[in-house]
């Protein structure tokens, strides 16, 4: 993505913005080239229950896509045909 910053460089160009300072905010945000909802966001911490429960559907989700890989190999499934070419207008109709 074009223009993203990383969340490092994040953070230093939020400790740029001064909320004592005259110039408004948003004004701030703008110059900055940053949301303004990123100056009020505070992520809040993860508890441990939450974060058990995101290993369980991620080890869910691997299981998922795993037994999707290995039905697809074994069919011999090579992904959608490549659209277009004479042949195909022919066939539509």
């Amino acid at each position: 993505m074009a223009g993203a910053l990383s969340k490092a460089g994040l953070l230093s160009t939020k400790a740029m913005i001064d909320r004592s300072h005259d110039l408004p905010l948003a004004r701030q945000a703008e110059l900055l080239r940053l949301g303004r909802s990123r100056l009020y966001y505070e992520p809040r911490p993860v508890s441990s229950a939450e974060l058990a429960i995101m290993r369980q559907i991620n080890e869910c989700t691997s299981t998922i896509r795993s037994d999707v890989t290995r039905t697809a190999t074994r069919r011999g499934h090579r992904g959608r045909p490549e659209v277009g070419g004479d042949d195909d207008a022919a066939q539509a109709y």
